[in-house]
């Protein structure tokens, strides 16, 4: 990636809430995860560690993932198999939950990559602050 498609890159991702980069420590590789919200970015970033993006993936790596992975859909609690939409198959025979809150996801995502060696980079969108006023 050159220096301008880089710099396109993180105009998009400062604009993208929910998004996150992934990048080595000492190198200049970096991976966007811009797809549109965290739980979406949450599923790609595992789909990209299960399918070996990041090198083959390991038993530490996958244990930063706690219960929130499953090789069966049974295997999930009751509540998150009522509620379909958050398990999602990110590989073959492999499934998430993303039924959790931003802060638990984040603190997932940044143990995940930290497990790989890797930095992890947050977008964070200033929201804008209204304040009322009443006047008499």
């Amino acid at each position: 990636m050159n220096r301008i498609q880089k710099l396109v890159k993180q105009a998009h991702l400062r604009n993208s809430d929910g998004a996150f980069s992934v990048s080595s420590m000492f190198g200049n590789n970096e991976n966007y995860y811009m797809e549109g919200d965290l739980t979406k970015n949450y599923v790609k970033l595992a789909q990209d560690v299960l399918g070996g993006v990041y090198g083959n993936p390991k038993v530490q790596t996958i244990t930063e993932y706690g219960d929130s992975i499953k090789t069966d859909k049974k295997d999930f609690k009751l509540s998150y198999r009522n509620k379909t939409s958050c398990i999602k198959e990110v590989y073959d025979g492999v499934y998430i939950h993303t039924s959790m809150s931003s802060k638990q996801m984040k603190s997932k995502i940044k143990k995940i990559v930290n497990s790989m060696g890797l930095d992890v980079s947050f977008n964070e969108v200033e929201k804008e602050e209204y304040s009322w006023e009443i006047k008499k």
